[in-house]
């Protein structure tokens, strides 16, 4: 989904305003420098969130990025793998 040069991601559930941003429930980091030292950012359990979920790739210097999620959406995961890869199960 999101371009090779993100620098963050942010999860929204539903359409409030301002918006309600998820923070991920597992994070795992192998030093200070971003976005390559992540090992891991999950969401899971997002059948409880508020629909829609709302996926945004950030990008510095240029506008983000939006994907609307599908409803059955369970669980997602950040990881740094040569470049960072957004994937979702259902």
């Amino acid at each position: 989904m999101c371009k090779p040069d993100i620098v963050g991601i942010d999860l929204i559930e539903g359409k409030s305003n301002p918006p309600g941003f998820l923070p991920p429930d597992e994070e795992k980091y192998k030093g200070n420098k971003m976005p390559e030292d992540i090992i891991v950012q999950g969401w899971h359990n997002l059948r409880q969130a508020h629909r829609p979920l709302t996926f945004v790739c950030r990008y510095k210097g240029r506008p983000n990025e939006a994907f609307i999620l599908p409803d059955s959406t369970n669980s997602c995961e950040l990881t740094y793998k040569g470049g960072l890869i957004f994937e979702c199960r259902h």
